[in-house]
């Protein structure tokens, strides 16, 4: 084979990398999911306990763990 077959292929090969692997300028930028939090102080009544916990979860609130609180996370919009 010659140096103009490799030149040309050389060319070819490098042109079609630069097209194929050409960054997308429209990609979408995922934005970050933002959390607001809210703790609450442990009791030994359990009806009290429930109740707060319910009234949490209406107000969008979700459990996420037991510490020295119950603590809840939920979206910020």
């Amino acid at each position: 084979m010659n140096r103009n077959f490799f030149a040309g292929l050389f060319v070819g090969l490098g042109l079609l990398a630069i097209v194929a692997f050409k960054p997308s300028e429209s990609k979408p930028v995922a934005g970050v999911q933002k959390w607001e939090y809210m703790s609450v102080i442990p009791t030994v009544n359990q009806t009290k306990m429930q109740d707060a916990f319910n009234k949490a979860g209406q107000e969008g609130w979700e459990y996420v763990g037991l510490g020295t609180f119950h603590w809840f996370k939920r979206p910020v919009e």
